[in-house]
């Protein structure tokens, strides 16, 4: 099959999908309407689905056939950014027509990706050796709305054995018409943090009869810097940023709080995992001594984005066969995060860049930016890798699992890591 030309062949109805999401968009736990689009479209291709409360949709072909069962995953929220009407070259092709919300990372392409390899996949699936599922995750963006989806795949894990899973991203830096499939480290893990540090105020002219927050918060930052250079491997990359520190608004007057708020990043999880234990300790151990109490909120942690060696060499196997050797491209590792490194975690899995620049389209803007466009043309390859991994992975059959482990034992030990229970709990 030339999977390209298939593509090709229904390149229209993957605009068409992409613009109206693109003009439609809805921010992360707002996506209702997002979730009745993809269900209607997976229904008029006749291929089954369920919604998943709070957590997006999962569609199936072949469900419960032998075989690999293979997943595709999809993320569906928008940002609340207000785009701009021009990307870098000039006029865009659509724009968003809801105020202050904008697909402006690319996930609007990404469905009509994902909905167009279901639909050839689908056309295929009484000569497919195996099993596909759909997975469209609501509140991509930082929510940690995905534990939805882990608990309905482990209520349901004896009817889809997952096999392994395939996601992929447009890439801004990359050129349309290139995918890139690499071993090690793509995307970097990203844990949160924001810290109120309670004192006790009192004038400038008498300290000693003050405890001032911003005494005890210059430890804390101190401390943060002796853990990336005295803790955390050198060899892995670590990065820590305080963005916002407030404390205080008066010339003469000793505050009462301290807040500040930040990230770190990293490529490795138990990196991430020292930092964030000795960080832990550094507040207790610092609030102690200047006798302040504090609280600390974790926003939802990211795992890293690391692709493992089979399952990068079945990907390219995969795109160079069904797709060309010359599409395939390296890129530089992404300091930016992915819900994805959480399946990564649990499942065999590999992740791929889409290229979407074309300067002359004017498409190349960074992620997030107002002026993020695509080249709707990086859709046919997106869509074309997607199917070219399940076909790939059902020739082979390889079986991931036999030097596979999850770095959690369970859902809820990975939900509860991650610091997804706040937001699960109260959607």
């Amino acid at each position: 099959m030339n999977i390209i030309e298939k593509v090709k062949s229904n390149f229209d109805y993957m605009v068409s999908c992409r613009r109206y999401l693109h003009e439609h968009p809805e921010s992360s736990n707002k996506e209702l309407a997002t979730i009745d689009y993809v269900a209607a479209r997976l229904k008029e291709a006749g291929i089954p689905y369920e919604i998943v409360e709070n957590g997006g949709l999962f569609g199936f072909i072949n469900k419960g056939k032998e075989g690999p069962c293979v997943l595709l995953r999809s993320d569906v929220d928008a940002l609340e950014i207000e785009e701009s009407p021009n990307n870098l070259a000039g006029p865009k092709a659509c724009v968003s027509k809801v105020p202050g919300v904008s697909h402006t990372c690319g996930h609007d392409s990404h469905m009509a990706m994902l909905l167009e390899a279901a639909l050839v996949l689908n056309e295929m699936k009484e000569d497919l050796p195996g099993s596909v599922v759909l997975m469209f995750e609501r509140g991509e963006e930082g929510t940690g709305n995905v534990a939805f989806l882990f608990r309905y795949l482990q209520a349901h894990k004896d009817e889809l054995p997952i096999s392994v899973c395939y996601s992929c991203h447009t890439h801004w830096n990359l050129p349309v018409g290139k995918v890139c499939v690499q071993e090690g480290n793509l995307m970097s893990g990203v844990g949160s943090f924001r810290v109120t540090i309670k004192g006790a105020h009192g004038h400038g002219a008498r300290p000693d009869q003050a405890n001032n927050p911003l005494d005890c918060f210059c430890a804390i930052y101190s401390g943060m810097n002796n853990i990336r250079l005295r803790k955390t491997n050198p060899f892995t990359p670590l990065t820590f940023s305080v963005c916002e520190v407030s404390c205080g608004n008066r010339v003469n007057v000793i505050p009462a709080e301290c807040f500040f708020q930040g990230t770190y990043r990293y490529f490795d999880l138990p990196t991430g995992q020292t930092y964030r234990e000795n960080f832990k300790k550094l507040l207790d151990t610092e609030c102690g001594y200047y006798g302040m109490p504090y609280e600390l909120k974790e926003i939802p942690i990211y795992l890293p984005v690391a692709n493992r060696k089979d399952t990068t060499a079945l990907a390219r196997r995969a795109v160079s066969h069904y797709l060309g050797e010359d599409v395939l491209a390296d890129c530089e590792p992404w300091m930016a995060s992915e819900s994805f490194g959480s399946m990564m975690a649990q499942y065999p899995s590999v992740f791929a860049f889409v290229g979407i620049q074309n300067e002359e389209l004017g498409s190349g803007s960074g992620h997030h930016t107002p002026e993020f466009d695509i080249d709707e043309n990086a859709m046919i390859y997106g869509a074309a890798a997607e199917i070219a991994f399940v076909l790939q992975a059902m020739e082979e059959k390889p079986d991931f699992w036999q030097s596979f482990t999850p770095a959690f034992a369970d859902c809820e030990d990975l939900i509860d890591y991650c610091s997804w229970n706040a937001i699960v709990d109260h959607p």
